[in-house]
């Protein structure tokens, strides 16, 4: 993922998002945080939103963390429902 991101100008949210999500399982909790970010920045998405919030929680910063999985909830809520809810508890 990181040769695919630093090989383009414009990297993908998706591939931001997954490394993002591949950071938080490494428990490298600022990069995840800045990757969830940027895929957001480029087009926001349940997955990077769910990333970011895991980022914050594990950094101990966890009102951000619930406030974005809210953010998540509130955007995409129609079609994530009850995978929000199940992250959220």
């Amino acid at each position: 993922l990181t040769a695919v991101i630093d090989g383009s100008q414009n990297p993908s949210h998706h591939v931001l998002a997954s490394r993002a999500l591949v950071r938080v399982r490494l428990q490298q909790w600022d990069a995840a945080l800045a990757d969830a970010e940027m895929a957001i920045d480029n087009q926001p998405s349940v997955i990077a939103y769910i990333a970011k919030s895991l980022a914050h929680i594990g950094n101990e910063e966890k009102h951000k963390g619930y406030r974005a999985c809210d953010i998540a909830f509130e955007r995409f809520h129609s079609t994530h429902v009850t995978f929000l809810l199940l992250i959220k508890v």
